[in-house]
C-alpha cells in the first residue's frame, strides 16, 4: 500500500480535502504517529522519483 493511502485510511472518516469538518479532532495515531504530513510526503516523494507509481 502506497504512504499516501496509508494515510488517507488512517484519516477515515476525517479525509476530506475542502473541508475542516465540526467534529474535527487531531489524528495522531497510526503513520501520522511517526510522520506529519504523509500525503504531502508522499506526493513530494514521487515528484522526485519522476512521477513514477
Amino acid at each position: 500500500m502506497r504512504l499516501s493511502q496509508v494515510a488517507i485510511k488512517t484519516l477515515g472518516k476525517f479525509f476530506d480535502r475542502l473541508t475542516i469538518k465540526s467534529d474535527y479532532q487531531l489524528v495522531t495515531d497510526g503513520i501520522y504517529g511517526l510522520i506529519r504530513h504523509p500525503i504531502y510526503t508522499s506526493y513530494s516523494r514521487r515528484q522526485k522519483a519522476g512521477g513514477r507509481r
